[in-house]
């Protein structure tokens, strides 16, 4: 439960104990759900910002202490074109990614001169199980049309803008959200 401290403490731990050492970390647990804001209960506010923001806040936390020991790190948090940019019925959801995005932008600053880099990967629509169990066909193109390039994403694009963001490929990036979304923040 990364919305835990001492789970992500212990994850980090056992990490440690099996490896001896911890070199990447991606933040990739997430979660939201579509509700006009007037409707938003608190329960659903707090587990928004619980699997989001506090769970990259905690396993960074964990991480960051063996990292800095090494000298060495590379941190990839998985945000959202939502961070972005705003998406109507989904404040809660939004809110945390925009949270996720900033936190990426001072860890970044803060960390890079003692050797860990913290970057954000925005995906845009990925078709995954859950949009394609969630949306019609109808609601699949309303989608597809926000995006440029004319196609949702796969789950693929975005592990290699991970990759990529966690190899010494990107070794001079650090402190920037990627977006991996087909044109749809850039419209």
């Amino acid at each position: 439960d990364v919305a835990s401290s001492a789970d992500c403490n212990r994850a980090i731990d056992e990490t440690l104990a099996a490896f001896g050492r911890v070199d990447i970390l991606v933040n990739n647990a997430g979660g939201g759900r579509i509700v006009p804001v007037e409707q938003l209960g608190d329960d659903e506010w707090r587990w928004m910002q619980g699997i989001n923001v506090d769970g990259t806040l905690f396993m960074t936390r964990a991480a960051v202490v063996p990292m800095l020991a090494a000298g060495k790190g590379a941190i990839v948090n998985v945000a959202s074109v939502h961070g972005l940019v705003g998406f109507p019925n989904h404040v809660g959801y939004t809110a945390a990614k925009g949270a996720i995005v900033n936190m990426t932008k001072t860890l970044g600053i803060e960390l890079s001169g003692r050797g860990v880099r913290v970057n954000a990967v925005c995906p845009g629509v990925i078709m995954t199980p859950l949009v394609l169990n969630s949306c019609d066909d109808a609601a699949l193109a309303e989608l597809t049309r926000l995006h440029p390039i004319g196609r949702l994403g796969n789950p693929d694009e975005i592990a290699r803008a991970i990759c990529f963001l966690a190899s010494d490929e990107a070794s001079f990036i650090t402190g920037a959200a990627l977006p991996v979304d087909g044109g749809y923040t850039a419209v």
